[in-house]
């Protein structure tokens, strides 16, 4: 059956009303689609964070500091792969035994190399520990003072000598608390090369402690 040019026009004209209202609609699908990715199909939760757990120190941290007594005193961090340092521990259960070899000041990150087997070890090569039995004049005023390094002196008949620089006070009672008349037993860390001369003067009773 012929169908008339009057009819023909009117199929014409649906279809161009047809395909106008379908553009716009889809135009209008894709965009809503664009927005939800850009939002997020996970109902707005946060992506996880890239990087690596490594452990810092919270605050600062003295040398000599037990590897027991850091919980307190670092915290986990996530850090990018080029932030971190080789060796950089992931949680504290890498840490073992042994103490703090340098001091740590706060965001600085934990190392293998951060820790030493023991506190005269962390001070550094060529040091030992010796014990000596001390007066409080010989060595309260200048522990007290200056901090727990000091130099040690012998006493001569008229003059003194130099046996140690900088040596480190290990152990020793608290200050405050020495009676002035009696002895107490110090710890210090010595250069291996002067603990012979520091003994003999600590038996002969001439050892002094000068702070500076």
């Amino acid at each position: 059956m012929l169908m008339s040019a009057g009819h023909r026009d009117t199929i014409r004209t649906r279809l161009f009303d047809a395909r106008q209202l379908t553009l716009p609609l889809l135009a209008f699908v894709l965009t809503g689609g664009g927005l939800l990715l850009l939002v997020g199909g996970d109902d707005g939760a946060a992506a996880p964070p890239v990087g690596v757990e490594t452990v810092v120190a919270s605050v600062a941290v003295p040398a000599g500091t037990a590897s027991a007594d850091l919980a307190s005193v670092v915290e986990i961090r996530v850090l990018d792969d080029v932030a971190r340092a080789t060796g950089a521990f992931r949680s504290l259960d890498e840490l073992g035994d042994g103490v703090l070899a340098t001091d740590l000041v706060p965001g600085q990150q934990l190392l293998a190399s951060s820790f030493a087997e023991d506190v005269v070890d962390a001070l550094g090569p060529d040091l030992v520990a010796v014990s000596v039995r001390l007066e409080a004049q010989r060595w309260v005023g200048p522990y007290r003072l200056t901090g727990d390094r000091v130099t040690v002196h012998q006493l001569g008949e008229r003059r003194t000598e130099v046996l140690a620089d900088n040596v480190r006070i290990l152990d020793a009672p608290a200050p405050d608390t020495v009676d002035p008349r009696s002895e107490q037993l110090i710890s210090l860390a010595v250069p291996e090369s002067a603990v012979g001369d520091i003994m003999v003067a600590a038996a002969a009773n001439e050892l002094w402690m000068v702070g500076r």
